[in-house]
This record gives C-alpha cells, sequence and structure tokens, in this order.
C-alpha cells in the first residue's frame, strides 16, 4: 500500500458531505455525530449519532466535489438506546462482502457483529457480571488478525475469538480488589498492531495499561494521566509508542514509549482551557509523522510526533470536531462535528419587554466559534492564501462556510507527496527524531 506524506502547503479541500438528520429532540441541531472510522481498505465510512442509529457510507470517494448534489442516504443500523463503541474488523475488504463487517456495543445490549453491506446482525457475544446478569461493554477492539474481539468493562477486559459467537470469554482484570491496577471502566482499547496478543486499554481513573492477552495481568501501567480519565488510544505506525488522550480539564495526548516507560511529551488539549468530557478522537497518518486532533472551536490541528509540536491547523466546522479519522491509503481526513445541546428555558420577563415584535428567545445553547471572528483572533486569511504562522488557523473551504458547519460529515482532501522511507530513515539516524 502506497504512502504519503502531508505537506500542508496549502488548505485542504472539501470534497465531500452529509448533515446529520434530525431528531425529535427538544434542542435543534441536537442529533450530533459520534466520531468517525474509515475501514481498513478505505471504502467505507462508519459514523454514529445521538440517535444511536449506525451509518455506512459507501460511496463517498465516488462522488466527487460536487456539493451541490444531495449525497445517496446511507445504511443506517438501529443500535439500541445509546452506542458506546464501534469497530472495523480489520479483514474488512470491498471484494469480499463476506469480511465486510463492524462490532458495536450500547447501553442494555451485548456486542453485536453487524453486516457493514445490508446491515443484518450476524452474530452476538454476550458478557455476564459476577451475577451472571448480561452487562454491556464500554469499548471494542479487534487484534489486528482478526481473531480476536476485546470488550471493555468495568474493572476487566472480556476476550473472545471473533470465530465463536456466544457467551464464551476470558475476562482479563484490570483492577484488584487490594487497589492495584487500573481502577475505573475500560473506556478505550487499541490491540498493537504488530502483535495480535498485546492489547492496550484506558480506564476512566485516569490509567492506562499494556496488556499480554497470553498473561493474567498488566505488563506495565502509566499512572496519573492528565485530566478526568482516558477515553482514546492510538498505537504508532512503529508500534513503539502508545498515544494516550485524556478527557476534561487538564487532558491531552501523552506520547508514551512502551520500550522503557518513559514520556517523551504530552499535547495539550487545544484549545487553551477546553474541557470537553465527550470523547475526541484523534489519528495518525499511515507514514507516522503527524497525529490530527480536533478541538471544541471547530479546528483541526496536526502534530509531529518527532516532538509533539503543532505542524499546522486549520477550521473545518463551526462546531466541535469529536471524530477525525484518515484514510489509510488516500490523503483524505474525515472529520465528524457536534456536541450535546440543551434546551433553554424562556425568560418571561425578557418575553413581556420584546413583545410581537421581538425575536424569539434561542431555543438551544450553542458554544461553536463563529468563524467570522476569526480575522479578531489573528486566525484568518489572507487573499485566499494560507497564513504561515505556526499557531494560525486558516479556513478550510470550497465554495461553503465551514462556519454553517454543525453536525456535519465531512471529507478532505489534504496536500500531501510520496513518502520516502530512505529519507525519513536517515533523518532518523543523524538525529533528526528528537523521541
Amino acid at each position: 500500500m502506497a504512502l504519503y506524506q502531508l505537506t500542508f502547503t496549502s488548505k485542504p479541500l472539501l470534497q465531500w458531505q452529509y448533515t446529520a438528520p434530525m431528531n425529535t429532540s427538544a434542542a435543534p441541531n441536537s442529533n450530533f455525530f459520534k466520531g468517525v472510522q474509515w475501514s481498513p481498505d478505505g471504502t467505507f465510512l462508519l459514523t454514529c449519532n445521538d440517535d444511536a442509529v449506525l451509518r455506512v457510507f459507501s460511496n463517498v470517494l465516488g462522488t466527487g466535489p460536487d456539493l451541490g448534489e444531495a449525497p445517496p442516504p446511507p445504511l443506517g443500523i438501529p443500535g439500541g438506546e445509546a452506542v458506546y463503541d464501534y469497530a472495523w474488523f480489520p479483514g474488512t475488504a470491498a471484494g469480499d462482502p463476506a469480511s465486510c463487517c463492524f462490532a458495536s456495543t450500547g447501553r442494555g445490549h451485548p456486542v453485536h457483529l453487524w453486516d457493514a453491506c445490508s446491515g443484518a446482525l450476524r452474530c452476538s457475544y454476550v458478557i455476564h457480571d459476577a451475577a451472571d446478569a448480561p452487562t454491556a461493554a464500554h469499548s471494542l477492539s479487534f487484534a489486528p488478525d482478526g481473531g480476536q474481539l476485546a470488550a471493555g468493562l468495568d474493572r476487566g477486559i472480556h476476550l473472545f475469538d471473533t470465530a465463536r459467537p456466544g457467551h464464551a470469554s476470558r475476562r482479563l482484570p484490570t483492577h484488584a480488589r487490594g487497589g492495584e491496577g487500573q481502577p475505573g471502566i475500560v473506556a478505550a482499547l487499541a490491540h498493537s498492531p504488530f502483535d495480535p496478543g498485546w492489547l492496550a486499554a484506558g480506564t476512566t481513573g485516569g490509567a492506562a495499561g499494556l496488556y499480554d492477552a497470553r498473561a493474567p495481568e498488566a505488563l506495565c501501567l502509566l499512572q496519573g494521566c492528565a485530566g478526568a480519565g482516558v477515553n482514546a488510544l492510538r498505537w504508532s505506525a512503529d508500534g513503539n509508542f502508545l498515544y494516550v488522550g485524556s478527557r476534561g480539564r487538564g487532558g491531552g495526548v501523552a506520547c508514551w514509549d512502551v520500550r522503557g516507560g518513559a514520556v517523551p511529551y504530552v499535547i495539550p488539549r487545544a484549545p487553551a482551557g477546553a474541557a470537553p468530557h465527550q470523547r475526541m478522537q484523534f489519528d495518525v497518518e499511515p507514514a507516522g509523522r503527524h497525529l490530527a486532533a480536533g478541538g471544541c472551536d471547530g479546528a483541526v490541528r496536526w502534530y509531529d510526533l518527532r516532538d509533539g509540536s503543532q505542524a499546522d491547523a486549520c477550521f473545518v466546522a463551526g462546531d466541535t470536531i469529536n471524530g477525525v479519522s484518515i484514510h489509510p491509503a488516500l490523503p483524505l481526513l474525515a472529520t465528524a462535528s457536534g456536541h450535546r445541546r440543551f434546551p433553554l428555558c424562556p425568560s418571561s420577563s425578557s418575553s413581556e419587554e420584546e413583545g410581537e415584535g421581538g425575536d424569539e428567545p434561542g431555543p438551544a445553547s450553542d458554544r461553536s466559534l463563529d468563524l467570522a471572528e476569526a480575522p479578531a483572533l489573528g486566525l484568518g486569511e489572507q487573499g485566499g492564501q494560507r497564513e504561515r504562522s505556526p499557531l494560525g488557523l486558516a479556513r478550510c473551504s470550497q465554495g461553503d462556510d465551514p462556519a454553517h458547519g454543525c453536525n456535519v460529515l465531512r471529507v478532505w482532501l489534504l496536500e500531501s507527496q510520496p513518502f520516502d522511507l530512505y529519507s525519513e530513515r536517515s533523518g532518523s539516524e543523524h538525529g533528526e527524531a528528537k523521541m
């Protein structure tokens, strides 16, 4: 599979977009996205919204950049009351329909394996708690060979043989009664890309751990992660580093060297002072050089993984970017936006003052950043060209203002060049890499 390297010499171009349908909530625009994932072969896009419907898009790359045409409707799969997590089967390939599937978990439901082409339920993996009652998993991860499915729960991980659905599973404890291990719910899981037995887990208690599925206990732990709990994990392309994302005030992305246990740097949550408690995705490009992370201000920021410095930033929506996913083979970035909104109670005094000719009170709170404020913040653009300040933000658009994007799924074309593996290795050997 050909690799590319991002250059950031021009602003991303909007190729495709889809706006989430309205739900029956009292607050308008409340059907926000809950992340986005490209399939392993880059053919499908998988998302979920607050209406608990899993949506599969299978023709994103064939629609072209003509935003005047409405995109075809996606395949919708009801996920139950609330979807906690979803994960693609690693062997998914459009040429083999039998391999096109993904797993999901939600409140009050077992882990389901869905057909990505038809939406049919293929099988289920059931977890029982200590009282022998069915319980739902909070996180999912497939081993790179697809042979194992891991499900995270409170103080434990259940390991399933993917080929044997049902009740048979092996429990891997993450927290002992004596207080050792990782306290809290396992909210994030990630298998090592090179060893099917190695599994990373992050908990709401603020710790990350590395496990061997063939061993009874953790290999090593990363305690005291900043923020209010770990809710996102990603491995580096070479499998030597684990990127640990935490939520809440003080949260960020910590780079953990699993070979020696050191943390070379921590990428702070942006913008400064943001304290989102929803799951905020980040992703690593296939070449392993940059990490992309969304922000509460509608921007995607790119970081150089050699030292954690910010390499670029760009506005892509007028709302929180909670989902980012980089295409496995092409320079394409998928972004998902939105956050939970609550209806505001109208003020009787203000209504009386406004009278019949007054404006209606706003039905919902909205903390998204209006991109019209960008020039005042020093984040605008000049003459259609991207500002090259390392801390500046450029607006990305193609006949459409991202400031109007609320609860929108978008695909962007990124400026790139072929990845020179020899040059990258030479630079690392001469001390260019700082980790």
